[in-house]
């Protein structure tokens, strides 16, 4: 027998993201209850990701999130960081986009500080929010991609709701028919 109607429940400055058995199986309206007695469930809360309107960006002390999906060079991380000695190591496309790396280097070279790039959508790291990247994300949503890297999967939530969700995928692929 299903579960059947579940309460959303609300909390400032989190968003629901589903309940889950105490073994971390998520329970939907749709899950099977075979169990003999009560199940406790519990919610889990997913902090709400604020990005300035004006500039676009957050970091949240290891990612630099961006909202606009567009290629960055090296002198949008000298503006934003404010800071000459600062490196910029593409992701494993060459492209300075989703799992680049932003460092601080002090005057003897060494890194003092890095963010990983996380832009918003750009799940494939390719500079661009599109359809294609809707793809990737329906598959992350459906765990089919298990060994996707932190800053991909924080890509995935293009609208930047906390939760990688439908919404994301039908806003990529609005993106891609605007390109």
């Amino acid at each position: 027998m299903p579960y059947g109607k579940l309460p959303v429940p609300e909390m400032d400055g989190f968003n629901f993201g589903g309940w889950f058995t105490s073994s971390g199986e998520q329970i939907t309206e749709s899950s099977i209850f075979d169990a003999a007695g009560d199940v406790t469930l519990y919610a889990r809360w997913l902090e709400k990701m604020n990005i300035d309107p004006d500039s676009g960006i957050i970091s949240d002390g290891s990612y630099i999130y961006f909202n606009n999906a567009q290629q960055l060079s090296d002198t949008d991380f000298t503006s934003i960081i404010s800071n000459n000695n600062v490196v910029v190591e593409p992701n494993e496309n060459g492209v300075v986009s989703t799992g680049a790396v932003v460092a601080v280097k002090n005057s003897q070279g060494e890194v003092t500080d890095s963010r990983t790039i996380v832009l918003l959508g750009d799940v494939d790291g390719d500079g661009f929010a599109d359809a294609r990247d809707a793809v990737i994300v329906n598959c992350i949503m459906l765990n089919m991609l298990p060994d996707i890297s932190a800053a991909k999967a924080k890509a995935a939530d293009a609208d930047g709701s906390g939760l990688t969700e439908q919404s994301d995928i039908t806003m990529l692929n609005q993106m891609g028919l605007l390109q």
